[in-house]
């Protein structure tokens, strides 16, 4: 096994995590050392010859890599943690995430809010600014709903490590599901809920976006995935949304905002339905918060998938 790496510039990020976001899975990940302030990418291969025919292969569909890579031979035991380095506690309002290794070493109050998380191959360390923005838009329907929290039913779509549906299930919110078209993500998440002793709280299923939609409803949707695919089920989103519930869009770049508004605006649900539209930027990331009038009080109206 080897690693390859490149060190890349902050305008190389958005080009290539739009590329990636293609393919269910890749070799490649993108990963910054908070240590030293530097963005690396990384991929992992069996062995050199691999390594340098998916370099060039990605070289030709991303014209502006140029420059020397690094290939290191890795022990067996070492290829499947080497991205660990790259992985950093944070905290937002007091609430920390903590990498799963670092559970005995970070110091994090007694009474703090706290997830451990070890996202391996799978996207969502939490230091994306669309999962920030995920995360701010939580924080927001937490203290919106506080006196009927724990009855507000959630879907994570697209869930990749988990770290959104951990974080809505340690709030306090109620049903929390949390799906994803990929094993490896399904996978990740649920160790992490084993690592967190949420079971009773989240359920990770193997599931496309439009199943777990499809005669379901929910108080939040969170989706933090391409703004194609946020698309092309927006009516889905909004026809699963219950009474005075929210829909989190994310994973969607600034040079696409004006088409996804303008889409949103001319929505049949949306328009219909009465929804309300907030956009919050980050960097060169966007996030859509979309508001369901709260036409009837009623509790939650999810059923089990």
């Amino acid at each position: 096994m080897v690693e390859l790496q490149y060190d890349i510039g902050d305008e190389l990020v958005d080009v290539l995590e739009l590329y990636f976001a293609e393919f269910e899975q890749t070799p490649w990940v993108i990963r910054q050392s908070v240590a030293e302030s530097r963005l690396s990418l990384i991929g992992y291969f069996s062995d050199r010859e691999s390594a340098q025919l998916e370099w060039r292969s990605l070289m030709r569909h991303v014209p502006r890599l140029d420059g020397e890579t690094a290939i290191t031979p890795l022990a067996d035991q070492d290829w499947m943690t080497a991205y660990r380095a790259h992985v950093q506690p944070f905290s937002i309002a007091g609430f920390h995430w903590v990498p799963l290794w670092c559970r005995d070493s970070c110091d994090v109050p007694d009474d703090a809010p706290v997830i451990f998380l070890d996202p391996g191959m799978a996207f969502g360390t939490g230091q994306h600014p669309t999962t920030r923005l995920c995360i701010e838009a939580l924080f927001e329907c937490r203290d919106a709903w506080s006196s009927a929290l724990n009855r507000k039913c959630v879907l994570d779509a697209g869930c990749g490590s988990g770290i959104l549906a951990l974080t809505a299930a340690r709030l306090g919110f109620g049903r929390v599901t949390a799906c994803d078209h990929d094993d490896v993500a399904v996978d990740v998440t649920q160790r992490n809920i084993a690592a967190n002793a949420l079971e009773d709280g989240v359920r990770a299923v193997r599931m496309s976006m439009a199943r777990a939609l499809d005669n379901h409803s929910y108080d939040l949707i969170m989706a933090n995935i391409l703004s194609s695919i946020l698309m092309q089920h927006l009516e889905h989103i909004v026809s699963a949304l219950n009474a005075g519930g929210v829909a989190v869009l994310s994973g969607m770049l600034e040079a696409e905002k004006d088409d996804v508004v303008a889409e949103l605006r001319g929505s049949p649900g949306v328009r219909r339905c009465g929804l309300s539209l907030n956009i919050r930027h980050l960097g060169e990331w966007f996030t859509v918060v979309l508001h369901m009038p709260r036409v009837l009080e009623a509790d939650s109206r999810g059923v089990d998938l």
